[in-house]
């Protein structure tokens, strides 16, 4: 997974463009990682970033792309996906991560996430792409963590 400004993403976009083609994207944030970090400490912390980095993949058709976006964040695009299949693909994310437990050191972790799912509209830069997915994304989070939110545009 590629970390922060991830190559395959601005692919994709400009792909999408060439091809006047759907691309979605879900932007995903851990909840309460801070408190994962502080609880049962930073390597259990990593653990958690790991076993959700393998928990998204799980779900993902060989086309879609996940990077990790940032601190506890990470970026999912998916190509030809309109805006109802990648909502119901983040929330089959979301719910694969919930079921899961982490073994950190003698403790389980319950780890739960808040997701943002946007669809690109014709010519959208991909700064308002991402805005859109973050806006999404704390709406989620606003409204009690642990769920999926759609673009509200």
């Amino acid at each position: 997974i590629e970390v922060g400004e991830c190559a395959a993403e601005r692919r994709a976009l400009s792909e999408a463009t060439r091809n006047r083609s759907d691309l979605s994207v879900i932007l995903l944030d851990i909840d309460h990682f801070k408190g994962i970090n502080d609880r049962f400490g930073h390597q259990a912390g990593d653990l958690v970033l790991i076993v959700c980095s393998r928990l998204i993949q799980s779900c993902l058709r060989g086309s879609d792309i996940v990077c990790r976006w940032g601190g506890e964040e990470f970026l999912v695009v998916l190509k030809h996906c309109d805006l109802d299949a990648a909502w119901q693909l983040a929330e089959k994310i979301r719910t694969t991560i919930e079921r899961e437990t982490v073994v950190g050191g003698v403790e389980e972790i319950s780890v739960q996430a808040s997701l943002g799912v946007v669809q690109r509209h014709t010519g959208e830069p991909r700064e308002q792409l991402l805005a859109r997915a973050d806006q999404a994304m704390y709406r989620a989070k606003h409204l009690g963590r642990n769920r999926t939110e759609k673009d509200a545009d």
